[in-house]
This record gives structure tokens, sequence and C-alpha cells, in this order.
């Protein structure tokens, strides 16, 4: 037979090496839009070969290509005379054509082209039923008739996105530009086309679609994507469609636009025109944003109110953070004031540096506030802005900006100055000598001074003057008016040097609680104090007053602020002091225990408070001075409460499983997950999660507004799914019912190591004993699978079978598969004598799966209804157990169990295959007991 089959394929390849010489061949050509040819090649059909009849039936798509009514065929090998007609129905075209001469016509070429008219797409070009070539006399040549097509052509066709810088103002309209579609004929032009476009809706906003070219076309939004089709009967030429623009508003930073998901563009008969594409987007905008701090601002009265303001944002302002230093030996940080079009500033000054920052969700439309000085003295004081500064739009964007410095400079005065001294605590009724300076006198040639000066005369005498820098000094006093009078003229002796002109002396005779007795510069007859030189031309004059008993100079509080529940507060201070003044620290009023500093004559501080309230500043110049200062401003100090940080509780899953964890999420707060073992992040409040081991989970919350920050953590434990079922060895059940036999455990036959791991099964696991348990039957080999048959087994694990049944796991537990997600799935249960059983549907399998029984209900294994024999032998008292005597384990119980296995061990004993009733022994009894009892079944169970 198989020689008859070796002549038969040896003639059959003869024949088709006869068939095969001479062939028809339509030439395979890429499109040209409009006119082309297509070659049908006729080859081998020359000497008694030669042509003397054709008929054809050539098939095409007439929505791709079509052949005209008149000049379809160009003649090439064969002559004219060539009969045709092109049938196109539905897009379904046929040429048939037909063709004979005397004599016959040799050709070895191209026999013919046909002319078709290509409108874009692809088509097959096929010889149909029907098609013969016969010689001279009639006889039809054995020819090969090979297809052929018109394939999409390759064209440079391109839709290119522009990309351009964002713009607050006039919006943008983003060109999209095609180039290189085809124009003819007329129905090659573009018909329709289904474009997506994705962009960052938190960048841009999109408004609206330009495409005058494209009449009735459709454009809208959805989740960041831009959606537009078009379709009409009349096709269009789209490389003229050059203002095809997206119209976007711009809401700040730079957005990629980019071509997304499937983008079609077709002619008008529907053929899809291969594009290719190049993104584009809007770039970062540029802005004439300023912010400008004022220029030359003069301190008046020992304060300098300093604007800073903000020209030309057109984005809302959403969010800033400036650095502006400072010359803290010239300037004394006070604070903010004048917020205008928004609220909320915090301001921090540090080593000369003053730290502004404010953020709102809802945005503010920023013009202007105040940076407050107290005028320590300096010629010019620089106010620059340094370090990063940075102003956000609400999306947080940065708003491109420029920065303009300005500067403190210092207050127009007179060039002499006159000063009535302080002085501090006196005792009661003690003298005091209080000095009248003069500085800036260099050069001026004071020659004559005139000074009125009043007094708290209830609490001070006057008692005349002492230490004269000058002889010929006249002092009276007007005790009608308690006025002092003092005068002095010497056009030969100048005043040539700054210092002391005189002290006036006074006896304190007030009681006590009376502080801060003026002594002023005043009129008297109208008359004020006066300076001149040796020409009697009035010098100008800066007139500073006194006191006696002076309360402690006003200083302005610094610091406070808001910081985090847990922190370590914030610093309150002084923007300055006197050297051996107290300062007390109050909160709402009332005294800090502890709380005091000496004044060092320079800026001080509190330290930092933890308390919140308000913070104010009490200043004494000694102890038990009643004579005291509140100093100017306060230091609020609020604690922002920290966010919940909800993680949830720790739990177990399956193997697979998906949980979540976290909470929902509290507006305006913002999640951080990690995971050990690394590698989960997320950024939602709770997150679905499906670990594989382990897992613990932080959560870092934190408040977006105040930049409070609280931590969490969960800790999962993966439990593997595990398999609870129960199986019955029919042979090691026959002397110990209800119970299977354990002879091979009490005999020691059974190997520690699960004995699975050659062939059929191949079972690689590692499964091991330390010892073997006494009511161990043997070991088992459970499988899974996700559908019935073989192939689609997805793990094996050993299991140690007991003798009431129940399979377990090496620690006595349910049978564990790690690694193996929940699902349902069938359970096949594998002995090495026995014949295998499987579930008869897939059971969902987790790691608290329910038990499958195969011991007591038939139904529950799987029938092969076409195989007729049950799936568990009848083991007579209600229950059923898998088939003994398969002893090669190949699922059939048969000759080779007998003579492979059997014959082989039979009298000898321990742990063997041909032990069927596992007694230990292989003798007659598994002869009978089991062969003979199950011969010719066969499991079932698909292998």
């Amino acid at each position: 037979m198989k020689k008859i089959i070796l002549y038969i394929t040896i003639l059959l390849m003869a024949l088709t090496k006869v068939a095969s010489s001479q062939v028809a061949t339509i030439q395979t050509v890429a499109g040209t839009y409009g006119s082309m040819t297509v070659n049908v090649n006729l080859t081998g059909f020359t000497g008694g070969n030669s042509i003397g009849a054709i008929t054809m039936f050539i098939g095409y798509n007439a929505n791709v290509a079509k052949i005209p009514n008149v000049g379809g065929i160009t003649y090439a090998g064969i002559p004219n005379g060539i009969n045709y007609q092109a049938v196109e129905t539905n897009g379904n075209g046929v040429l048939a054509l037909s063709w004979s001469n005397v004599p016959p016509q040799s050709v070895n070429g191209i026999g013919f082209k046909i002319n078709f008219i290509y409108t874009g797409g692809s088509t097959a070009l096929t010889f149909n039923q029907g098609c013969e070539i016969a010689d001279g006399m009639g006889n039809v040549l054995l020819t090969t008739f090979t297809p052929g097509a018109i394939t999409q052509p390759n064209l440079s066709t391109t839709a290119i996105i522009g990309v351009q810088a964002g713009d607050w103002i006039n919006g943008n309209e983003l060109p999209v530009a095609f180039s290189g579609f085809p124009t003819t004929p007329p129905n090659a032009k573009v018909g329709a086309l289904d474009l997506n476009f994705s962009y960052d809706v938190t960048k841009l906003q999109f408004v609206g679609l330009i495409a005058p070219a494209l009449t009735g076309a459709i454009a809208n939004a959805t989740a960041g994507v831009i959606h537009v089709s078009w379709a009409n009967a009349t096709p269009v030429d789209i490389n003229s469609a050059t203002n095809f623009k997206l119209k976007f508003n711009y809401l700040g930073g730079a957005s990629a636009v980019n071509f997304t998901g499937t983008n079609v563009i077709s002619n008008a008969l529907g053929s899809q025109i291969s594009v290719t594409t190049t993104n584009g987007g809007i770039t970062q905008g540029v802005s004439s944003a300023n912010v400008d701090i004022a220029d030359n601002v003069q301190a008046v009265g020992g304060y300098a109110t300093v604007p800073v303001n903000f020209t030309s944002f057109i984005p809302t302002q959403g969010a800033l953070t400036m650095h502006i230093a400072y010359d803290n030996t010239k300037l004394n940080f006070l604070g903010t004031s004048g917020l205008v079009g928004f609220s909320g500033l915090n301001a921090n000054a540090s080593n000369g540096v003053i730290t502004l920052s404010w953020a709102n969700q809802s945005g503010a439309s920023i013009t202007k506030f105040n940076l407050l000085f107290s005028y320590i003295g300096g010629a010019n004081c620089p106010l620059n802005f340094t370090g990063q500064n940075q102003i956000a739009d609400i999306y947080g964007n940065l708003i491109p900006v420029s920065y303009t410095n300005g500067n403190v400079v210092q207050p127009a005065v007179p060039d002499v100055t006159v000063t009535l001294a302080n002085t501090a605590l006196i005792p009661l009724s003690s003298n005091v000598e209080l000095p009248i300076n003069l500085t800036g006198t260099t050069g001026k040639n004071i020659s004559a001074c005139d000074f009125k000066i009043t007094y708290d005369y209830t609490k001070l005498t006057y008692t005349g003057i002492t230490n004269a820098a000058k002889s010929g000094i006249i002092a009276n006093l007007d005790l009608a008016t308690h006025t002092i009078l003092i005068s002095w003229s010497n056009l030969s002796s100048p005043i040539s040097a700054d210092g002391k002109f005189l002290d006036l002396k006074f006896t304190f005779n007030g009681g006590a609680g009376n502080c801060d007795r003026p002594v002023v510069f005043t009129t008297f007859n109208a008359l004020a104090s006066s300076l001149a030189d040796n020409t009697s031309t009035p010098v100008l004059a800066n007139w500073v007053d006194g006191s006696v008993n002076t309360s402690p100079s006003a200083y302005h509080v610094s610091g406070g602020g808001a910081y985090c529940a847990g922190g370590i507060g914030v610093a309150v201070g002084l923007t300055g002091s006197q050297s051996g003044n107290i300062y007390q620290l109050k909160l709402n009023a009332v005294d800090v225990p502890g709380a005091t500093v000496t004044g060092t004559g320079s800026a001080i501080s509190f330290g930092f408070q933890t308390l919140a309230g308000t913070y104010t500043v009490e200043a004494s110049n000694g102890a038990g001075s009643t004579c005291t200062t509140t100093m100017t401003g306060n230091a609020v100090v609020i604690i922002n409460p920290l966010p919940a940080a909800i993680a949830g509780s720790n739990s177990s899953i399956c193997t697979g499983a998906n949980t979540l964890i976290g909470a929902v999420a509290v507006v305006g707060n913002t999640y951080s997950w990690t995971s050990l073992p690394i590698g989960f992040t997320s950024l939602n409040a709770n997150p679905t999660v499906n670990p594989t081991v382990n897992t613990t989970y932080t959560l870092v919350e934190t408040v977006t507004a105040t930049g409070c920050t609280n931590s969490a953590t969960i800790s999962l434990t993966v439990n593997p799914i595990v398999v609870n079922t129960k199986v019955i060895l029919q042979g090691a059940y026959l002397y110990c019912a209800p119970f299977m036999c354990t002879y091979l455990a009490d005999n020691s036959a059974i190997p520690t190591n699960q004995p699975y791991n050659s062939t059929p099964w191949n079972y690689s696991g590692t499964e091991v004993l330390s010892s073997i348990p006494s009511n161990m039957v043997d070991w088992v080999l459970v499988e899974l699978r996700t559908g019935t048959a073989k192939m689609t087994a997805v793990a094996m694990r050993a299991g140690i079978l007991l003798s009431n049944g129940n399979v377990v796991d090496i620690d006595g537990g349910a049978l564990k598969f790690p690694g193996l997600s929940v699902n349902n799935y069938y359970i096949v249960i594998y002995h090495r004598n026995h014949l295998p059983v499987m579930s008869a549907n897939a059971l969902p399998i987790s790691c608290t799966s329910a038990l499958c029984d195969f011991t007591s209900i038939l139904s529950n294994s799987y029938i092969d209804v076409g195989l007729g024999i049950n799936p568990l032998a009848d083991l007579g008292d209600g229950n059923w157990g898998m088939y003994a005597g398969d002893g090669n384990a190949d699922g059939y119980i048969d000759v080779n169990d007998l003579f492979d296995i059997y014959f082989n061990q039979v009298d000898t004993e321990g742990y063997l295959t041909g032990d069927s009733n596992l007694d230990y022994y292989v003798d007659v009894n598994d002869l009978f007991d089991a062969y003979f009892i199950n011969v010719d079944i066969q499991t079932n169970v698909p292998f």
C-alpha cells in the first residue's frame, strides 16, 4: 500500500511540473491615482503550445479601480482583437474577455495590459472560474493561473499639528496642516475623516474647530480628547485646507497636542488613505507680568511703607513664593499691610531676607501689598528679589514674571539736629541732668542759639543749667508758662563740633507710676527755637524732644504664623530692644511664665511658641519699674490640624484578590502611597490593591492649604488559595473500610519526598515531610485546570492523603497553591496506580474553598458520556473510590499494566506501583483485588 501511495505522489509531481510550464500571471503593482496599467503576462506559450484562443474572467474591487468603457485593453504579445466587457455591480467587478486567432500566436512575456482608473485602496486581481487557454487545434493547454493585485500606494501624505506659544489674551488657534493627499481623479479626494487629538485639560480649554473647507464637520471634546468627524458626498482637496485649526483658551503651562487613538482619512469611495502624523502642541506662553517694589521710598516718622505692585497678570494667580533681601542694619521688617485683591499672605524675615508665601485654590487677582519697616538709618536701603521667586496659576503652572527691585532712602532732614535727651528710671526726689545735644554742626558756623523748652512742672522742678559748652549762655525760667528760655550768641567763636551744648537740671518730685515726663521744644510768644550762623542766616534744624523717666521705646513684635500640630511651633521676637530693659511675652494679654528677655540693644527672640493665640510684648525699664510700654503689633500663632491619614485596618486577602485601602478623599488634601516591598505607588485616597506577597502600605496625606502631613500604614497578609478535597483509593479501602489502610506508613515505605517527579507526571515540586504521619495512606498529586482539557492545567501540588480521605498539605492544613489567583478551577487528583478523577465543574477556589467530596456523590466527578464508564468505582457501601490497577499511570487499566508492571514486580515488597491495594506487597491479591475487576476501564479525565 505504501508503494502505491509513493507512485501516485511521484505521478502528481510530474503532472504538476508539466502544468506549470505554461503560466498566466496578473502583475501586482502599487496603485497610481487616475489612469494606470496592469500587465497580464503569458509565459511558456511557444512552439506547439502557441495560443489559438483565450477565455478569461478577471475579478477586482470596483470601489478601488474601474475599467473604462473605451480603451480598457492595451495590446502587447496578443494582437488586436480581444473582445472584453467589464461588469461592475455593488463594488464587485469582473472583466470578461475572449480572443482567438489562426494561426496560433507564440507568446512568452506580456500578453496584454488592462487599463484601470485607480481611486485608492487595495484590491486582489483574480482569475475566476472558467479561465482557459487553448492551442491552434482547440486543445486546452495546461496552464497555471497566478493572481495579482493593486496595492495601496506609498504616498507622502502627512498631517502635522503645529507648535506655538500659549497666549492668555487672544486664545490659541493651533493649525493642523495636511499635504500629499491625492486630488485626481476627483473621487480620490478626501471624502471623510475621523480624527482624535489628546491635550492637557489643565493647560488648555477646547473651544472649537475652524475648518471652512470641511462643511458640516463636527468637533467635540471629552476628558482631554477632541474627536473631529466629517463626511460629504462631494470630496475636497484637503491639501488646500491649511486653515484647519483647533481653537483653545490658554490656561497656562505647556501641553502636547497629539494624534491619539484611531485616525481614519478616506476618499469619496470609502478607501482609507494612509497618512503619517506628526504631533505638536502649545508651549509655555510669554507674559508681561511684573512685580515691582517701589523705588526711593522715604522713611517718614521712623517708618517706611513700601508698595509692591503686580501688573499685567492675565491668568489668575493661585500661589506665590518670593524672597526679598534688605539691609537689616538699616531697616527692621515689621510685616505686611494693604493687601489688594487677596488675603492670607504669610511673611517672615530671617537674616535680612523676607520670605513671602501665599496659596489659594480658588485663585485671586493680586494687585498690591505693602512691606512695613521701622527705619534705623542709612542713606540707601535696597530691597532686592533674591533666591527663587515663583508665581503660579490655579493649575500650578508657573507664570513668567519679571521682578523689579526697589529701595528705601534716608528721609529729607535738616543738616543740624538739636536733641533733648531721654532719661531712664531715676529714684524719687533725685536730681537729674538732661542734656541738649547738637549734631551736624560741622561747617555751619553756628553763632547763635535761641531755645524755648517746656516741661511737666507738676513732676519736675527746674533748677538751672550746668556743663555748658560755651560761655555767655543765658538761661531764664518764665514762671507763668514754665518755659525755660536759653539764648547764646558769639560771632567770633561759633560752634564747630558736635556734642553736648549744656545740661538742664531737674529735681524729680513725682510719685510712682509717673512716667514719660516730657521735656519739649515749644513756642514762646509764638516764637520757636532757632539757630543762626555767623551771617545771621537761620540754620535749618531738626528738633527732637525728650523726657524724664522715659518709658521703653516701642519695637515691633515679629514672627508668628501657622505650624502643623505636633511641630516645634513658630518663633516670636522683637525687631529691636534697649539694653537693660525687661521684655515680657504675653499670650492673649496674660504673661507667659518664664518668657522674659533682657534687652541687648538689638533684636531679641522669645523662642518657638507652641500655644495658639495672639502674642504681645510689654517692656519695662527696670526691675520693679511701673513705666512700661506695649510693643507695636502682635504675632498670631495658629495650629493647623494634621490630616486624619486613614490607611485602614490590617487584614488578610487571598492571592489574586483585590481590596480597597484608605478612605474617601478629603477635598483639598493630597495622598501618596508607597509599599514595602517596593513597587506600588498611588495618588488616590483609597486605591485598589492586589498584592501577591505580604505587603505593608504607607499613606502620606497632606493638607494642600497648610502643608501639614500625617502618615499611616496598613499591612495586608496574602494567603494562598487552597484546595479542600476528599477522595478514596479503591485499593487501600478494600480491607479497612470505612477508612483506608495505612499499610505503607506502617511499613515505613512512603518516601518523605513527593514521588511525582517522573513520567508521566513530571512534577518538579519540592514537597517534603520531616516524618510520615501514622494516618497517611500515600502521596497524591492535585492539579488545577481552567478548562477540562489537559492543556488548560495551570498548577500542580503534591498532597498527603489521610485514611479518612482528606487531602492535606505537608503542614497538615488545607492544600495550598501559592502564587495562584482566586478563580474557578477544575480539580484533578492523580495517584501512582489508580485512575485519576476530575471535578464535574470548575469550582470556586480561594483561601477558604468549600469541600470538593469525591467519596459520596458520584455527580461531583467529571463524566465523559462517550465512554459509558463511571468515573469512580462503586465501593458497595454508598461510597466511591478511584479505580485501582493503573500501574503505568497511562489512564487505562489493560494488559500493559499486567505485563509491564505487575509481572515485573510480583513477589516483591515496598513502595511499588504494582501494589494496587497498597498493602506493601505485590502479590496475587493485587491481581484479583484490582486488575481483574477493573480491566479495560479507562479514566474519564481528558489526558
